[in-house]
């Protein structure tokens, strides 16, 4: 999560005009409020504007209609109707209120992780009409019931975030650590995993890791240098991932995970 200070901007001193607007930030997932001792965090379905504009208070913009042009340029109300109504907005909010002590885990901020994993990621049913002769003991016994190419439950920590045919005969796979650094004393930890026992009904052969996009191989990678104003002591990105080892082409199937990385490969089937 990006941290926010009401009327406050890191790299520039803030000569606000507009203490509202210039407060609101954009809420794709989580908004979150804390103390010493106490925090209230929100997830959302959908994207919404999000501020805390008085201490101890959070709020959502779900949407917003204007009858009258604000005078920002526009020159028209922002009413978007339809059927001669405007528009109705919905969304569904949980609400997360807990200790902010991140001294034993689970933290609130990996309770938060992991029930966004389950409200923003949720299972998909599919229903297809059936003969209506039919039975539900036939169908048991006639179809296959259950299929997962998952043999080995992932770590709490580690989602699969894609698994999708590729070129000739390949399988683009991509594992994604959920945490973020200090978020909690053991779900914040980088974790290793194998992937062909997680992935056992692939039949692996070998994999090769490319880059986030899957569009080159990660070791033909050649990531862009900027000057920066970081200190001399301050690590830069590019030394925190060089000790972790490229996959090319190879049949040691273990790999790491560091928090919030998202690693990328193409798996090649025997």
């Amino acid at each position: 999560m990006l941290r926010r200070v009401r009327n406050y901007r890191e790299t520039w001193n803030l000569d606000l005009v507009e203490p509202v607007s210039g407060n609101y930030y954009p809420i794709t997932a989580k908004i979150a409020i804390e103390d010493d001792q106490s925090r209230l965090a929100v997830l959302n379905d959908r994207a919404q504007g999000g501020s805390s504009l008085v201490d101890g208070q959070l709020e959502l913009m779900v949407h917003r209609r204007l009858l009258r042009d604000d005078a920002f340029g526009v020159e028209e109300a922002l009413n978007e109707t339809q059927y001669g109504a405007g528009l109705v907005a919905r969304g569904k909010h949980w609400l997360v209120f807990g200790s902010s002590q991140k001294d034993a885990s689970p933290t609130l901020q990996a309770k938060e992780r992991f029930l966004q994993n389950k409200v923003l990621l949720p299972s998909w049913p599919f229903v297809n009409p059936v003969d209506n002769a039919l039975t539900f003991d036939d169908y048991l016994s006639n179809f296959r019931n259950i299929y997962s190419a998952i043999a080995q439950q992932l770590p709490p920590n580690v989602n699969l975030l894609t698994l999708e045919p590729w070129k000739d005969g390949t399988v683009l796979v991509r594992f994604e650590h959920l945490f973020e650094k200090h978020e909690d004393p053991v779900y914040s930890q980088a974790v290793r995993i194998n992937v062909r026992n997680v992935l056992f009904a692939l039949n692996i052969e070998s994999i090769h890791e490319t880059t986030l996009a899957g569009n080159q191989w990660k070791a033909d990678a050649k990531r862009l240098q900027f000057s920066t104003e970081s200190s001399a002591n301050e690590i830069s990105p590019k030394e925190q991932v060089e000790h972790i080892p490229v996959m090319q082409d190879t049949e040691d199937f273990d790999i790491e995970l560091q928090p919030m990385e998202i690693r990328t490969f193409v798996v090649k089937r025997r």
